[in-house]
């Protein structure tokens, strides 16, 4: 078990690796391919690999992906392959954020309960004497591999347990990253219909618990923010999750806000036509400034319009939705804004002009299209099969599933999303405030982490925060703009690491920033202000990169629009969590998840190795992180 490991084997493991990214070939000719953006070190990871086939077969073998990262990835071009030549698997699909992408050879029965992401031929098969299995970003690069070191199989097993050999942790191949399946921790069912020793499309017991970004769900788990995980009597989790293997009628929160309720007529006024409201609502497990946000509108199928799209109302700057509140916009002539309305009040009102079977769409300050709801199949805005219009003068509206208090149900089609009301209940800012099954809000507490003594290996330089978006003056410079952006790196070797000649880029055609002679420390943060560097990072979404000053990519994450000023992207736990948009800015501090108050010692104070000091070159903090 991953309790029994030595840590300086996980030390060893990175080493290990990062010499083999140099040291091996790609055993397979190279394609015409043409790569956007270099994928990451260990941006995508082998998590799970049924060697020895599965007590219904031998050759029912299957081998599991996982994306630890905010964002999917499109596959195309990816390629698994082990060093002899077979399987040799040129890989297709997408892999959502935070989810699992599972292959199984020969056809769909080897796992017989779950679907196959991937039906993959090999005449031999995986070798139950060992084999070395590589990863391939589109461009070549080594992505992640498995068996590295080219013996026998770290774990797992043939005949007669068939266990599984499961990743440990998101740390590079080595001997102690990788465990037997227990027996006990299982999913999925053999061709025979008994129980798998393994966990395919699922979470294994001593993963780490790492939320993902709340503006990133999948449809295999619902990510639970914690930060002090509870142990198994068996194990000392360092990855979990609530997991659900396999789709439910019951969908995740949406990983955005949505439109929550609506109508583009009603019943008050001569015909009822201009009785119109939009009802927002907060499904994530954050607050969120929709100040500058758009609610836009499409035209009519009845009509050449519906096509067209125009702004209906721009929400106040400064406007901030918290986790689990909802938000009401109404006709300036609808019952919910007239003087003899008991129902909530509108938190802000608009000249009515929906068309009765138009669409509407929720837009952010950058442009970007949020949520979408239409109710004909021409017109501009909607999602999947739309909703009747509703016709005549009466109280209904369509509200967002499952209804009540909350609107948690997001399939990306509007006739399975919505239920029609016959009497309408929209909620304002004032009205109670609930969370979605599944998302909490917390205050976490970080427990400490014995010292130990590691096995010296080369540094392993990471992106362990960003900001793009910052209200406050936390470059010192005196004025809050654009200024304090920053961007955070982070030694997770235990070795030092002279950054001189090492680049930051930001994906978007500015010149990168070449980071001037710096030795960063093992466990020492680094922090750079767009100041200093010049690189933009965009409200829109982008990308941050660092790079090696070999031209090699040490690390990437693209990132999607930023929803909230003053929250980070962030690793957590720090330097090697999956990227969460969940953290208050801690710049040169380690990450502070939102509700806590990161610390920020006076200019002056210092101790000895281990702790804080000050680096009068960059004039800035530093920190160590255990």
């Amino acid at each position: 078990m991953m309790s029994a490991r030595e840590p300086g084997l996980r030390m060893l493991s990175i080493a290990l690796l990062l010499g083999l990214l140099v040291s091996f070939p790609r055993p397979t000719p190279a394609r015409g391919a043409v790569l956007q953006q270099s994928a990451g070190f260990l941006s995508l990871i082998i998590s799970e690999i049924a060697w020895g086939g599965t007590a219904a077969s031998p050759t029912h073998e299957w081998i599991e992906l996982y994306n630890p990262g905010g964002l999917p990835v499109d596959l195309a071009d990816w390629r698994l392959a082990a060093d002899d030549g077979d399987p040799n698997i040129l890989l297709d699909g997408t892999i959502p954020a935070g989810g699992f992408f599972l292959l199984e050879r020969t056809d769909d029965k080897t796992v017989l309960d779950l679907t196959a992401n991937l039906i993959f031929s090999s005449p031999t098969g995986l070798s139950d004497s060992g084999e070395v299995l590589r990863l391939f970003a589109p461009d070549d690069s080594l992505v992640d591999g498995a068996n590295l070191d080219g013996g026998g199989w770290s774990a797992g097993s043939a005949s007669p347990d068939f266990y599984s050999m499961e990743r440990t942790d998101l740390v590079a191949d080595g001997p102690g990253a990788w465990t037997s399946n227990d027996g006990i921790h299982r999913n999925g069912q053999d061709a025979n219909g008994d129980p798998l020793n393994g966990t395919p499309k699922q979470f294994y017991a001593s993963w780490p618990a790492t939320p993902t970004s709340s503006y990133t769900f999948t449809s295999t788990y619902t990510p639970v923010f914690t930060d002090t995980p509870t142990p198994t009597p068996t194990h000392t989790p360092t990855l979990t999750g609530t997991a659900t293997p396999t789709s439910t009628a019951t969908p995740v929160a949406p990983a955005h806000l949505v439109i929550s309720e609506f109508r583009a007529r009603g019943w008050y006024g001569s015909d009822g036509s201009a009785d119109e409201f939009v009802e927002l609502f907060n499904p994530g497990g954050a607050a969120v400034n929709i100040g500058n946000w758009m609610i836009k509108k499409s035209g009519s199928c009845a009509s050449s319009s519906g096509a067209a799209v125009s702004n209906l109302v721009t929400i106040p700057a400064g406007t901030i939705l918290k986790a689990g509140q909802h938000y009401l916009l109404a006709a300036a002539g609808s019952y919910l804004a007239s003087s003899s309305s008991t129902s909530p009040r509108p938190d802000l009102t608009f000249p009515a002009s929906l068309a009765d079977d138009g669409g509407l769409a929720l837009v952010n300050s950058a442009g970007s299209l949020v949520d979408q709801v239409g109710m004909c199949s021409s017109t501009r805005y909607r999602e999947g099969t739309t909703l009747p219009p509703l016709e005549g003068a009466s109280d209904r509206s369509y509200e967002r599933k499952p209804g009540g208090l909350t609107a948690c149900y997001d399939t990306n089609n509007n006739s399975a999303d919505f239920v029609l009301l016959t009497v309408a209940s929209p909620l304002n800012k004032s009205s109670s405030i609930t969370m979605c099954t599944g998302v909490l809000t917390s205050t976490p507490t970080r427990t400490p982490v014995p010292t130990r003594t590691p096995t010296p290996i080369p540094g392993v330089v990471v992106i362990n925060e960003f900001l793009p978006h910052p209200r406050r003056d936390w470059n010192g410079d005196g004025t809050a703009n654009t200024a304090d952006e920053y961007i955070e790196l982070m030694n997770m070797g235990t070795l030092s690491v002279n950054l001189r000649n090492w680049r930051l880029d930001n994906g978007a055609g500015t010149p990168a920033y070449t980071l001037p002679a710096l030795t960063l420390l093992p466990r020492q943060i680094a922090i750079y202000y767009r100041s200093v560097t010049g690189l933009a990072l965009s409200d829109g979404g982008g990308s941050v990169r660092l790079v090696k000053p070999n031209g090699t990519t040490a690390d990437i994450y693209n990132y999607p629009p930023v929803a909230a000023a003053d929250v980070t992207w962030c690793r957590l736990p720090d330097g090697k969590g999956v990227w969460a948009f969940a953290c208050r800015p801690s710049p040169s501090s380690p990450n502070a998840p939102l509700g806590t108050t990161p610390t920020v010692p006076a200019p002056g104070w210092s101790e000895g190795a281990g702790g804080m000091f000050w680096l009068d070159s960059r004039s800035k903090w530093e920190v160590f992180v255990e």
